[in-house]
């Protein structure tokens, strides 16, 4: 009799134990997996001159939509909450595509140019369009200025490229014109 009453509990345990290999076995029922090779990217250029680097996606097997952006912070700490501010502000200009698709691999190429000197700290963010899901990665711009821009020079420049006798002389000319002209 006791064997008898214990067959449908074994019963239940079996289907419960199917049922958890079918439901965990089956194509697609696990989590988005997705990743990024490096984890940070680090830029070094001068002003005005386009800096690219190539970023490696990693998907699970089935083709899915990212959506790219990035956002910038004053300091360089890794607190996410910090990157809330758009490149426009530092005077930097991305060049990515908005979207992209990765089936288990994909490169993408980021390009940025920076209009002024400095160091710049960012976080380009790649988030599912199908789930919640993203990961980020760290950026860092080290901006020197261009040698020869000629957008800038200073009276010390000037003094620097002509010299002070040239200078002196050049202000004795223009002290003896205005005399002779009275």
């Amino acid at each position: 009799m006791s064997n008898f009453s214990q067959q449908p509990n074994k019963l239940k345990v079996y289907l419960f134990l199917l049922m958890f290999l079918i439901v965990f076995t089956v194509e697609g029922a696990g989590a988005l997996r997705m990743g990024a090779s490096p984890p940070e990217l680090n830029f070094q250029g001068k002003t005005g001159e386009g800096l690219c680097e190539d970023l490696t996606l990693f998907g699970d097997g089935y083709l899915r939509i990212f959506k790219i952006y990035d956002k910038w912070s004053y300091s360089k700490d890794k607190e996410i909450s910090s990157y809330i501010l758009d490149s426009k502000y530092f005077g930097i200009r991305g060049n990515y595509p908005p979207y992209i698709g990765v089936f288990e691999q994909n490169k993408l190429n980021l390009c940025f140019k920076a209009n002024k000197s400095g160091n710049y700290y960012g976080l380009l963010f790649i988030e599912s369009e199908e789930a919640d899901a993203g990961l980020g990665i760290w950026l860092k711009l080290n901006i020197t200025a261009s040698q020869d821009d000629g957008r800038s020079f200073t009276l010390k420049q000037a003094m620097g490229r002509v010299g002070m006798l040239e200078m002196t002389f050049l202000a004795m000319v223009l002290l003896i014109a205005l005399f002779l002209r009275r």
